[in-house]
C-alpha cells in the first residue's frame, strides 16, 4: 500500500508496512530515499499521517542524508563484490569471502 500524506505546504509520498505484531509507529528512510511508515495493525492512517507531520523536520534530513549517500556511492547502494558503503564515515569497499 502506497498512500500519501498531503499539508498544504508539503507533500510526503511514503509506504504504510503494518504488522500484527509491531507495537509502535517509526518511520524508516530506505537508502533510495523513500519514507517507510511502520505501523500495528489497529493504527489509524489518520495518526499514522499526524505523525509524520510532526516527523517533517527528521524526515527533510534523513531525505538529504539518502540523497547525500546516493550522489555518493552511485545511484545504486547494492551489497555486492567491489561495491562501496559508508562506513564510520568513510567509503569502504566491499570483498566477499569465507570468514
Amino acid at each position: 500500500m502506497t498512500p500519501s500524506m498531503k499539508r498544504p505546504e508539503v507533500f510526503v509520498p511514503y509506504r504504510l508496512v503494518r504488522s500484527r505484531a509491531r507495537r509502535r509507529l517509526s518511520l524508516v528512510m530506505t537508502p533510495q530515499g523513500e519514507l517507510e511508515a511502520r505501523a500495528p495493525m489497529r493504527l489509524s492512517v489518520e495518526r499514522i499521517e499526524a505523525f509524520i507531520r510532526a516527523s517533517a523536520d527528521w524526515i527533510e534530513r534523513a531525505k538529504a542524508q539518502a540523497d547525500a549517500a546516493r550522489a555518493a556511492f552511485g545511484q545504486t547502494l547494492l551489497l555486492e563484490d567491489g561495491g562501496f558503503v559508508l562506513f564510520r564515515g568513510a567509503k569502504a569497499r566491499l570483498c566477499w569471502g569465507k570468514s
